[in-house]
């Protein structure tokens, strides 16, 4: 899923190796993550661009029919 942003890419973003301090990091800048089993945070494209202040508009919400 390319909206989902991995661990290893929070390391390169970050700049940090560990879990808990890339964690840290995240918590201090206000992004929204989740911790897998495996106790690594990932996030989301939409929660780093939350965090930054970046929206995007939108125009049409689309509709789901069943």
């Amino acid at each position: 899923n390319q909206a989902l942003i991995m661990f290893e890419d929070l390391q390169a973003l970050t700049g940090y190796l560990r879990p808990a301090d890339v964690e840290r990091c995240l918590k201090n800048q206000g992004v929204a993550f989740i911790t897998g089993r495996d106790g690594r945070p990932a996030t989301t494209i939409e929660a780093l661009n939350q965090a930054l202040g970046v929206r995007q508009d939108v125009k049409q919400i689309p509709t789901i029919e069943f």
